[in-house]
């Protein structure tokens, strides 16, 4: 229900005075008509002597959650009668959350946070609209595409920073990332391109796992680090510490 304090009669004039709901396009809106809402097609009218009257505004479910949240703006246009428009003659209207629920909204576009010889990490900013209220973010989509392929990757968690590794290097690659929730993906982010450096030393093994042991030896797994530097590693120093002693190169 929208209420105005209507119009002031003109002349001192008190004639009836019919006036009609219309958008007001001076201020711009988040939604527009036979969208986001629906005006009264029949006029407002003022009796003799009557200054204030109301009508409803039927507001249009769109079973999505907007956020921020949906404005528009309405205002009278006289139609009949010798009076203007007077107090509140524009008023904002405020579509508040029903409780939809939807896909996360779009990102901006990821940052470049490291590069090496073979690994890109970026890092992103949570989407302003996580789609509804106690609903959050699970996951992120990321697209990877570079000249001759493209890969896509499903984050583990919902951290906003991550490693990008087993790249080429000196080679460009471009990426877009999207937000993932209960109900679904979002939208991709606007692409952004990276490049790897030249050559690098590579970072750390991923995982050291002990795989068996026997009087005398013990068998070890190593995972490849994530991050090989834009070349194939070609071996590994392997360090060893008896009861807190030195470390000490064990195998090559």
């Amino acid at each position: 229900m929208i209420s105005f304090v209507a119009t002031e009669r003109e002349y001192g004039k008190s004639t009836a005075v019919s006036a009609q709901i219309v958008v007001y396009t001076g201020w711009t809106s988040t939604t527009r008509p036979d969208i986001g809402f629906r005006l009264p097609s029949t006029s407002v009218d003022f009796v003799d002597g009557q200054t204030s009257s109301s009508a409803s505004i039927v507001i249009k479910d769109n079973d999505v959650y907007d956020f921020p949240y949906l404005y528009f703006y309405l205002t009278l246009e006289i139609q009949v009668g010798a009076a203007k428009v007077g107090a509140n003659s524009v008023i904002k209207v405020v579509v508040q959350d029903d409780c939809d629920r939807s896909v996360p909204g779009i990102l901006k576009a990821p940052t470049l946070d490291k590069a090496t010889g073979g690994m890109l990490r970026l890092k992103w900013e949570p989407p302003a609209n996580v789609g509804g209220q106690n609903v959050w973010i699970s996951a992120y989509n990321v697209s990877i595409r570079a000249a001759k392929s493209a890969k896509w990757i499903v984050t583990p968690t919902n951290a906003t920073m991550l490693p990008f590794g087993g790249l080429n290097v000196l080679t460009e690659y471009a990426f877009t990332i999207s937000a993932i929730n209960s109900i679904g993906r979002g939208a991709d982010s606007p692409s952004v391109a990276f490049s790897t450096t030249n050559l690098t030393v590579p970072g750390p093994p991923e995982r050291i796992a002990l795989l068996n042991r026997t009087g005398g030896l013990l068998t070890v797994s190593i995972t490849a680090p994530n991050d090989a530097g834009g070349a194939p590693v070609t071996g590994y120093l392997l360090y060893l510490s008896e009861q807190g002693g030195d470390y000490k190169v064990c195998t090559t």
